[in-house]
Parts: structure tokens; sequence; C-alpha cells
């Protein structure tokens, strides 16, 4: 009689046993995939900080050579105002 009742122990205990691995490895599983997705997610963000540096990079660059182009173009209108004027004296004069 304990013969049997150590043997039902035995496969009661074997048999927690097999569930007790297949929600370890579950849970291992859940945590895999966790921390790839996290890895991912990680990944992503830094390319999109990348990203924004670069764009912000580009913007400085297109900003410079907008302000570089605006201060000639007023030297230009400036350069045009005097010959106009000077043209506008000499026709005064001539006439």
């Amino acid at each position: 009689m304990l013969q049997n009742q150590l043997m039902q122990w035995q496969y009661v205990n074997a048999r927690a046993d097999v569930v007790k691995e297949k929600m370890t490895n579950q849970v291992e599983n859940n945590l895999l995939y966790a921390w790839d997705t996290i890895t991912n997610l990680e990944h992503l963000v830094l390319h999109k900080k990348l990203q924004l540096h670069k764009e912000r990079l580009e913007m400085k660059q297109l900003d410079f050579i907008l302000m570089s182009q605006a201060g000639k173009t007023i030297s230009l209108l400036f350069e045009l105002a005097d010959a106009i004027a000077q043209e506008k004296l000499l026709m005064e004069e001539c006439s």
C-alpha cells in the first residue's frame, strides 16, 4: 500500500514538473519576445534621433545659404538704388 502511494506521489510530482517546465518555457519565450521588441524600439528611436540631427544640420546649412543670399540681394538692391539715383541726376542735368 505504501508502495502504491509512493508511485502516486511520484506520478503527481512528475506531472507538476512537466507543467512547471512548460510554464517556465512560456515565461522565458515571453521575456525574449519582450526583449526583442524593446531592442527593436531602441534601434528605431536611435535611427530617428540620427535622422533628426541630420535634418537639423541641413536646416542650419540652408539657413546660412539663405541668409548669405539675402545679404547679397540687399547689397545689390542698394547698388541698384544708387545707380538709379545717379542716372536720375544725370538725366536732370541733361534736361
